[in-house]
């Protein structure tokens, strides 16, 4: 997991970059907590969420059958194999899989 040690360690100049985030939601909350607590900026802190909204209407339609039926999820570029549940979503099934946590790109501009 990604602590304010590693983050200070990394990037001991963190106060005078830029922060670009993408990963899971866990991932990306801690990232923010620990700039929030590193009086970081955050005028120049982005980030990207691809996960849904929480009231997901055809989720609850999918979820509210009698049976749940399992599929093979099969991603060779990823190298992922496994079998999911059909109707979870594909972001849950391909982040369990992963190896890498998040993608943090700290951007450092010299004037």
């Amino acid at each position: 997991m990604v602590s304010s040690e590693v983050i200070q360690q990394l990037y001991p100049d963190l106060n005078q970059r830029t922060i670009f985030l993408c990963g899971p939601v866990g991932f990306m909350k801690a990232v923010e907590n620990i700039a929030q607590e590193s009086d970081f900026d955050m005028a120049n802190f982005f980030q990207e969420s691809f996960t849904p909204a929480a009231d997901n209407t055809q989720q609850d339609q999918i979820s509210s059958g009698a049976t749940e039926t399992s599929v093979m999820l099969h991603v060779p570029d990823f190298a992922v194999e496994a079998e999911v549940i059909q109707g979870s979503l594909l972001l849950d099934a391909l982040a369990c899989s992963s190896t890498v946590e998040g993608d943090l790109a700290v951007a450092g501009f010299s004037s």
